[in-house]
């Protein structure tokens, strides 16, 4: 047998060899490339996360201005101008509460910005800028939220609207005491809650209830501590419950400032009154009277089955009187300020009902008086005296004083809240029952220089481009 030539075997050796190096180098170059695609694809899922988490950010923020905006309230005369500087206030004390560290607020060149607020894994940052497209103040929120190094931003429009005033929330709110006795009750309509009971006095006793009172609302005081509540008698019902350490333990809220009292405006109304009556006016019974002006020192008292359409305005000093009327719009005063509460008088006897402007003929007469509902009573500067069988008030009733007793009943969907705009007791005594509803929150009392909240403009939503 014949042997093979050493050097031939070396040779197919050294080409097996070649082919595994190649082998080698093809895997390390297909390796190579799969971590560098790995590498772009780790690269783009974290930037897609970036991204996430940015937009994330950004609407968290924007979720969170749009809570804390919540809290906003502005003065009725705030314009494009006075925008930015009330604005800036407000945004500054709120913040101030809702977070741990209070971020910076500034004002510049009438631009707000908020400084950083962090998050977990990110950030935002505001900015609101003024906007002059809408008829009423408004300015654009831009909110920019930050993930590692991607930053993204969303933007809205926010613009103020006039809202009711807190005030507006209770069955009654009086800047005097509120006294509620004998048989009395105060009772919520659509939910138990309407009929609470608020006094911003400074006098040592600010809410006093006895005897068989009842109220189905909580009981709220400003500026006082709970022994400036007296509650008394065998069958004093509040909430629910006639356990007076109860009452006080769960249904008695101390609020630290006084809530803001909305001011009145009559001037709008007042123009409406083009028909004089004064002593010289026949008032007897079964007459009807529209938009009519009581003119000062007349000191009126209407017969019984008189019909009031639209506007009733009392001039001051004037003590006025309805029997059993009917008033189909609302009773306005000039401002009885200057003159003794007691020259300043309104008194409805038996049978008097108000279902307000909604009941006077759809005619174009009312058209314009129809739109202004809300208010029964709007008395600043005068003293309301309310009694007899039945009384039916459609709307707020607001004087400087309010008293309520005999076998009186008040009712109405628009009833919203009794006020007492002076810091005079507002008292409810003998069998007064008066039922509060707060059916349509959407309808703003009218004659009241309503406060201005910020709410979002539906549809202005938008994400802006990272150089926007």
């Amino acid at each position: 047998m014949q042997a093979r030539p050493r050097g031939s075997h070396r040779r197919r050796r050294g080409g097996v060899i070649v082919v595994v190096l190649g082998m080698i180098i093809l895997l390390a170059g297909l390796a190579v490339a799969l971590v560098g695609l790995s590498s772009v694809e780790l690269t783009k899922a974290c930037n897609s996360s970036d991204v996430d988490g940015a937009l994330l950010a950004a609407e968290s923020g924007l979720a969170f201005l749009q809570h804390v905006a919540q809290g906003v309230e502005l003065p009725s005369d705030t314009t494009d101008e006075t925008l930015p500087e009330r604005l800036h206030a407000q945004l500054a004390g709120l913040l101030a509460f809702a977070t741990v560290s209070q971020p910076a607020v500034t004002l510049a060149d009438g631009i707000i910005t908020i400084a950083p607020i962090d998050l977990p894994d990110s950030s935002f940052t505001c900015r609101l800028d003024s906007d002059d497209s809408q008829t009423t103040p408004a300015c654009r929120l831009t909110v920019t939220g930050h993930h590692g190094a991607v930053c993204r931003r969303v933007q809205v429009l926010l613009v103020c609207s006039a809202r009711p005033a807190d005030v507006f929330g209770h069955g009654i709110a009086s800047r005097g005491s509120v006294s509620i006795q004998g048989n009395a009750s105060l009772t919520g309509v659509t939910e138990a809650a309407d009929a609470s009971v608020l006094s911003a006095s400074g006098e040592p006793v600010t809410i006093e209830l006895g005897g068989h009172a009842s109220m189905t609302g909580d009981l709220y005081v400003a500026g006082q501590d709970a022994s400036s509540v007296s509650l008394s008698g065998h069958g004093l019902s509040v909430a629910g419950t006639s356990d007076l350490d109860e009452i006080i333990a769960d249904h008695l809220h101390i609020v630290e400032e006084a809530p803001e009292f909305p001011e009145t405006d009559t001037a709008d109304l007042a123009a409406h009154a083009t028909n004089v009556v004064d002593a010289n006016t026949d008032l007897g019974s079964g007459q009807t009277f529209t938009n009519i002006r009581i003119a000062a020192g007349t000191n009126p008292t209407f017969g019984s089955d008189t019909v009031l359409n639209g506007i009733v305005y009392v001039e001051a000093p004037n003590i006025v009187t309805f029997n059993s009327s009917t008033l189909n719009g609302m009773i306005v005063t000039a401002d009885g300020g200057a003159y003794p509460i007691a020259e300043c008088q309104i008194d409805f006897k038996g049978r008097t009902t108000a279902p307000g402007v909604t009941a006077l003929p759809e005619t174009p007469e009312f058209a314009d008086l129809r739109q202004l509902a809300g208010t029964i009573l709007l008395a600043p500067g005068f003293g309301a005296t309310f009694r007899g069988s039945s009384n039916l008030f459609n709307g707020v009733l607001a004087a400087d004083q309010l008293t309520f007793r005999g076998n009186l009943d008040i009712a109405g969907d628009l009833a919203g809240v009794i006020l007492g705009l002076g810091a005079y007791p507002l008292t409810l005594s003998g069998n007064a029952s008066i039922q509060v509803s707060h059916r349509d929150g959407s309808v703003l009392p009218v004659g009241f220089k309503h406060p201005l909240g910020l709410g979002i403009v539906p549809g202005s939503y938008s994400e802006l481009a990272a150089g926007d």
